[in-house]
């Protein structure tokens, strides 16, 4: 009879028409992957253009940020469909979580892994990128409207922005798995520093508010 399979197979040509049967399956797991991945795609990048179109009507950033903006949007959108992707070509997913969560290096009793070093490194220049368009925002709405100096809306709104983007980096740290114990003594005095040296500009700017 040739070669023989022990469960249903009765023969060599039995066993070629199984082998055509998986070949199959594979090109159909195959164009459903690659459709998903189309499709997925079209519908991020319709989302992330009606997403700015929005935004875009109520700021006054220029065209370069909400072009960054609608990239961003789109990869983040992409994330899941990539994992779709995969799945359905029936990658055996548990090789990503191992790379995910190789550890690199353990600091007190946190453990930094690769998988978070690798999303904090990808949310830290969108994060500043998004701190900055903030601040800029809270200047347009609120300060333009105040009776408050140029110089000094100027500082309030870098003061803003500086404390936007240290927000951003203690995330970020925290993503890692940094202990943020040490940062926040630091951050306390720095706070405490800024506040007493920047009285006038946040007299300046409550003054603006009432007259508003």
């Amino acid at each position: 009879d040739g070669i023989r399979d022990l469960v249903r197979s009765r023969g060599l040509g039995d066993v070629y028409k199984r082998q055509s049967e998986y070949l199959t399956l594979s090109i159909f797991n195959l164009l459903i992957a690659a459709l998903t991945f189309l499709l997925g795609l079209f519908i991020s990048k319709r989302v992330s253009h009606i997403v700015v179109k929005i935004l875009k009507r109520k700021s006054s950033q220029d065209d370069a940020f909400f072009i960054w903006l609608r990239r961003f949007l789109t990869f983040i959108f992409m994330l899941p469909v990539v994992f779709l992707f995969f799945l359905f070509l029936g990658v055996n997913l548990t090789v990503f979580k191992t790379i995910w969560t190789f550890p690199l290096y353990q600091i007190q009793n946190s453990v930094i892994e690769l998988g978070n070093l690798i999303l904090a490194l990808m949310l830290l220049f969108p994060g500043i990128k998004l701190s900055n368009f903030l601040a800029g925002e809270f200047d347009q709405v609120f300060l333009s409207r105040s009776s408050i100096e140029t110089a000094s809306r100027a500082a309030i709104t870098l003061l803003v922005r500086l404390f936007l983007v240290i927000g951003v980096v203690f995330f970020v740290l925290s993503i890692i798995g940094i202990p943020l114990a040490a940062f926040t003594v630091v951050g306390g005095a720095l706070a405490i520093g800024l506040g007493l040296g920047s009285q006038n500009l946040v007299n300046n700017f409550l003054s603006g508010l009432i007259l508003i």
